[in-house]
């Protein structure tokens, strides 16, 4: 694990890595929210999912106008492999994670980068905002556990029992957590499937009572579009971690049924 960071003006390298795939109406406010970013070391990955048109023209003026913006092309393969892609070019010590329809404010990055230099963790939590595509709603949501400090086992636990969404995207890491973690290819709630293993690398968790990520929820997305169901590749992502539950902290099964019987 790294040592714990003492200096208030330190500033690691932030990779921020950006799946695109048919956003168009989307892509230019969450990319400006990067560019716009009070905090100034960062390395913004954008993945080309095998999109086409207007969408990476506009990606590419971004990498033109500020050379911290890469754009990477790939075949059509989907969210997981699209954020693998990112994870292998990425040069940071801390991962960020952006859906392109999503949005930051101009302080995300900053936020993050002070609680990764007050505590000595892997990985920093923080709630966010959920809104839609007018803006009519803003919803701040949280988690069912206090602010601060705690073990990956009280996490992974947390997570069994409903305390918490398991997006990927709400959560910063330490680029060693991520060292031989992948997401799986080819699936659904793929943030369900590793978001334990990555909880189980951190000796630490720190979650921050800071809310600077905005979650867009349209009416058409990628979740809504998957042939099979997507409450079946839930269960099958809930039943993992079960399964490493069960290996990794037996005396707590009763925990870990609860998302099960919430899904099955």
């Amino acid at each position: 694990m790294y040592e714990p960071i003492n200096n208030a003006t330190y500033e690691p390298l932030i990779s921020i890595i950006i799946p695109v795939y048919h956003v168009e109406p989307y892509i230019d406010k969450c990319l400006n929210s990067v560019l716009t970013q009070s905090y100034r070391n960062y390395e913004a990955i954008i993945v080309n999912d095998g999109g086409t048109g207007i969408e990476m023209d506009i990606c590419r003026a971004y990498c033109e106008k500020d050379p911290r913006f890469l754009l990477i092309s790939t075949e059509n393969r989907g969210l997981s492999a699209a954020r693998n892609t990112g994870l292998d070019r990425a040069h940071g010590e801390i991962m960020v994670f952006l859906d392109s329809d999503d949005y930051l404010h101009q302080n995300h990055l900053k936020s993050i980068a002070s609680a990764f230099s007050k505590a000595d963790a892997d990985i920093v939590q923080f709630d966010f905002y959920v809104t839609d595509e007018s803006e009519s709603y803003t919803i701040r949501i949280n988690s069912d556990i206090s602010y601060g400090l705690h073990s990956s086992k009280e996490m992974i636990l947390s997570l069994a029992t409903g305390k918490m969404w398991p997006n990927i995207w709400a959560r910063a890491f330490r680029v060693s957590v991520f060292e031989d973690i992948r997401f799986p290819v080819g699936e659904l709630w793929e943030d369900a499937a590793i978001l334990h293993e990555l909880f189980f690398k951190a000796e630490n968790i720190y979650y921050i009572n800071q809310a600077n990520y905005y979650y867009l929820q349209r009416r058409t997305g990628l979740s809504k579009c998957d042939p099979l169901n997507p409450s079946r590749w839930r269960f099958i992502q809930y039943r993992k971690r079960y399964d490493f539950i069960r290996s990794k902290y037996p005396e707590s099964m009763h925990k870990a049924d609860i998302s099960l019987i919430r899904t099955g």
